[in-house]
């Protein structure tokens, strides 16, 4: 299944020099939610990183969605990986015992890990609405204390309520989401319906992480 993307998204990005891609992904509605959370279904999997997998996350509203069985557009399409529920509890509670020691490292991607936006930082929420995509990560002239950031974590996962997820009234739906890749811009766009999302965090996973890189434009390469 796919989520739905308009022409006029579809056409706008292919005219600014973007390659598409259908994503493996994952929409995860927890009850009395109007949320979805959907859920990387590829890149975590090559990283074999736990922040990986929540940083991948978005948030959206579950009015924004509508899922065809057939797709938009034609386009090449990446392997599902490591996507079930019981996988994406066995990272997050995986994460959560990391986060929880003052003494283990959070991530060996210590790049990442220690530089937020400052106004990421502000926010009491790091999920947040479609507006205002999870991350971008990006380095900054200064860097946040590892306090703060397990702090930022652990706001992240009790938004995920692991717990509720264990408890299997959840919904779990595997679908592709559309994306936009341009190399020369190293941008990745997400389509959802007439939106078009920039998001920073899988573009330093697809340009900065050459395992993802290669299974991106693999993939890209063998479609033309």
């Amino acid at each position: 299944m796919f989520i739905e993307v308009s022409e006029r998204s579809i056409r706008k990005v292919i005219s600014k020099g973007y390659e598409l891609l259908w994503l493996p992904v994952a929409l995860l509605k927890i009850p009395i939610s109007e949320e979805v959370f959907v859920i990387d279904c590829h890149i975590h999997a090559i990283t074999n990183s736990p922040l990986s997998r929540l940083l991948l996350i978005k948030k959206i509203n579950e009015k924004r969605l509508k899922i065809l069985t057939k797709p938009s557009v034609q386009a090449p399409k990446l392997e599902r990986l490591r996507c079930s529920l019981e996988r994406l509890v066995e990272d997050l509670e995986q994460l959560q015992r990391s986060v929880s020691s003052p003494t283990s490292p959070i991530s060996p991607e210590r790049s990442w890990t220690e530089y937020l936006e400052p106004w990421r930082i502000m926010l009491s929420h790091v999920l947040s609405p479609i507006k205002q995509v999870l991350g971008p990560l990006e380095k900054i002239s200064s860097p946040i204390s590892g306090s703060i950031l397990r702090s930022l974590i652990e706001d992240m996962l009790s938004q995920l309520r692991i717990y509720e997820l264990k408890g299997g009234n959840v919904k779990w739906i595997n679908v592709h989401l559309l994306s936009g890749i341009c190399e020369k811009r190293k941008e990745v766009k997400l389509l959802i319906g007439n939106k078009l999302i920039k998001s920073e965090v899988h573009a330093k996973y697809i340009f900065e992480v050459p395992e993802v890189y290669n299974s991106v434009f693999s993939a890209l390469s063998e479609s033309q």
